[in-house]
């Protein structure tokens, strides 16, 4: 049967993910896996830092070193740029994306609203509890993570590598959501990939918020096992 495969966000770690991936395999007899990209959950972060291209290409990798053909793809925030950017490039190894509370509307001045947020001095004086949260999923790295965080989305934005162009040759099914109290994300940028992409649909869920802290993983698990199936 077709596995299901979990992406992770920015700043987050397979671990986040765990929760839901076991309410999910109590509901399906699918392999599910929890996919932690290079540099998170206490990797080392790579001298380089992140680039987005890159990390779907290590993903890439991983489900053909796992022998993974047609995987059904979660992907949150992040991880839903990563699954679109992958497909194109192996489009054998997935066959259908899901992508929650994904930005899809990348530019310079964008990318510099957002890394605002990525100052670890900052965090730890304003919001301590979530510098802490960083700190339990990346270890001593977790500063290495929010500066190769902000060189992504730097670059990100001077280039985004999914647009109205491009989108257009991605032929899986795939479908957008987003909760209706996404601060982070807008309704406007992400029916606008869905009406990009030959085969797509735009669904907003009332109440959700973007942090995956704060949605229950028994509903993110139903969220995917209904677009997916069991």
């Amino acid at each position: 049967m077709n596995p299901i495969v979990l992406l992770h966000g920015a700043l987050g770690a397979g671990s986040q993910l765990e929760p839901i991936a076991r309410e999910i395999r109590q509901q399906t007899s699918r392999e599910v896996f929890a996919y932690e990209c290079p540099g998170h959950g206490g990797q080392d972060v790579p001298e380089e830092g992140f680039e987005m291209g890159t990390l779907a290409a290590h993903f890439g990798k991983w489900l053909g070193e796992n022998n993974i053909l047609g995987a059904d793809v979660f992907g949150y925030s992040m991880g839903g740029y990563i699954a679109l950017l992958t497909v194109r490039t192996h489009p054998e190894r997935i066959r259908h994306i899901l992508t929650l509370g994904t930005k899809f509307d990348w530019s310079v001045e964008g990318a510099k609203r957002e890394m605002r947020y990525l100052d670890p001095a900052l965090l730890e004086e304003k919001v301590p509890k979530y510098a802490a949260h960083l700190q339990s999923l990346h270890g001593g790295a977790w500063k290495d993570v929010l500066s190769a965080t902000s060189q992504l989305m730097t670059t990100l934005g001077a280039n985004p590598l999914l647009n109205e162009h491009n989108l257009q040759f991605i032929q899986h099914p795939v479908v957008i959501t987003r909760g209706s109290e996404d601060k982070m994300v807008s309704r406007e940028e992400s029916e606008s990939v869905s009406l990009s992409l030959v085969d797509a649909r735009y669904e907003e869920i009332e109440g959700w918020e973007h942090p995956l802290e704060k949605l229950e993983p028994e509903a993110v698990s139903r969220l995917v096992t209904r677009v997916f199936g069991r």
